[in-house]
């Protein structure tokens, strides 16, 4: 695509998107008119009211009132936002998105792509810290409940260690800072003295994925009679609860 505005580019998606076949990956549709019917991707029910009009590039559903067109599906489907739904896009059908000089944009994103680095690697370590002999306590609850070692792969299902700061120094060989994890909600601010501890001590964890399968957040259940039983992580810019706490639920359930 030769240099041209934002939203040049957002056009040039538009056109080139098959808004059809992108939901048809993940709906069943029907024809129904003009018109393809189908059971909605973002609420449950069990009679069809996810209408998408292929000629106007647009869909809307009758029971929850979700609508709009490609930019929104992929944007409402992953969670994320509009720009990143448009990057998806563009990626997919090819169309570069044009340089731009913007520089909050370009810390935003920047910023957005350190925390999902510190996310991904405290999955990694967690899951590894289970597999150590310190998880074994870990490994004998989940087996006591039927646990193999192939459900807790399946689940993602790791072991924070119960010292102060065992994940904050393991992060920060990786390069993260202190400040970047906690707002990836990894690590907590000292009340006093400066620095931080890790927010996850002493507990199993399941990550929390958005639906482009990124974890982007963790909850943590407590063995032990420890308080509060669950520990869910804090909202962050990758990480809204009202579009994946679902996800954490469905999790949650599966370790009770």
């Amino acid at each position: 695509m030769a240099p041209g505005s934002y939203r040049d580019y957002l056009e040039e998606i538009r056109r080139s998107a098959d808004l059809a076949a992108i939901v048809g990956e993940t709906v069943k549709l029907r024809r129904a008119g003009n018109a393809l019917v189908g059971l909605c991707p973002f609420h449950q029910e069990k009679t069809p009211s996810f209408r998408v009009s292929p000629e106007k590039g647009v869909f809307h559903c009758f029971g929850c009132q979700a609508g709009g067109d490609v930019f929104t599906y992929m944007a409402e489907l992953h969670g994320i936002s509009f720009a990143e739904a448009a990057e998806l896009l563009g990626e997919r059908y090819g169309i570069a998105r044009p340089r731009t000089t913007g520089r909050e944009d370009d810390h935003s994103g920047r910023r957005r792509k350190r925390i999902l680095e510190a996310l991904s690697l405290a999955h990694s370590f967690f899951a590894d810290r289970l597999k150590a002999p310190e998880g074994a306590r870990a490994r004998e609850y989940l087996e006591r409940r039927g646990y193999d070692a192939s459900a807790i792969g399946r689940y993602g299902l790791g072991w924070a260690p119960a010292e102060w700061d065992r994940l904050l120094r393991h992060l920060s060989g990786h390069g993260l800072s202190g400040d970047e994890m906690a707002e990836a909600g990894l690590v907590l601010p000292r009340r006093s003295g400066g620095g931080f501890y890790d927010r996850f001590r002493g507990r199993l964890t399941f990550p929390i994925r958005d639906t482009a399968g990124r974890v982007v957040s963790f909850g943590g259940r407590a063995l032990g009679d420890d308080e509060p039983k669950y520990l869910n992580g804090p909202e962050s810019p990758v990480y809204d609860k009202s579009r994946t706490l679902f996800r954490l639920s469905e999790v949650a359930q599966e370790v009770r």
